[in-house]
């Protein structure tokens, strides 16, 4: 539905990294009866729907659901919604100087927009779900396609996935700590 929503073109390996299936095949099996249908391979919004107002609804939840996912993490910053990023951001300053971009993302759909928000910065994009079996295999396999900043941590049952940046500091360090806080039972992916 975001993808019709906001006309986004997921990337297609990193979709099947984070949820296991092609976004390709996926459209196939979308309908929503009166509201969206992809059984012809490309998502179609029915046109009386008010694109302003599922933008609205879909920028809400998301916000409600990131607000939550801060609660659950605890990161000291300021916590904003970036309608551009779709994503809940919270700005994290660590005690040597070290700051850190937390993009909190109940659901993504992951696209260049997502990638290169704030893509030279030290960032860490947290996503509400498991990833698939094959994603550290994958990432490994698209790594010049990262920006080498950006670590990704997925979280589900009481558990923090974590993948960590090629370019490793403090700050992303600092982060794990945070997790740990957390309650949340820690693994790595690389």
């Amino acid at each position: 539905m975001e993808s019709a929503a906001f006309s986004s073109r997921p990337i297609g390996w990193l979709f099947r990294a984070i949820y296991g299936i092609d976004f390709k095949e996926l459209i196939h099996s979308v309908r929503i009866d009166g509201v969206l249908d992809g059984s012809i391979g490309e998502l179609i919004l029915n046109p009386a729907i008010d694109l302003r107002e599922l933008r609205a609804v879909i920028h809400e939840m998301k916000d409600s659901s990131a607000r939550y996912m801060r609660r659950v993490l605890s990161p000291h910053g300021q916590y904003s919604y970036s309608r551009v990023a779709r994503c809940g951001i919270v700005y994290t300053v660590f005690g040597e100087g070290g700051r850190e971009l937390i993009m909190l993302y109940p659901w993504i759909v992951p696209s260049r927009r997502a990638l290169n928000y704030h893509s030279r910065e030290d960032r860490v994009i947290v996503i509400m779900h498991r990833p698939s079996e094959e994603f550290a295999d994958l990432m490994d396999m698209h790594t010049d396609e990262l920006p080498p900043r950006t670590g990704f941590v997925f979280i589900s049952n009481n558990e923090a996935l974590v993948y960590r940046p090629q370019y490793l500091n403090n700050a992303f360090d600092s982060f794990l700590d945070f997790l740990y806080r957390s309650n949340l039972r820690v693994s790595y992916l690389n």
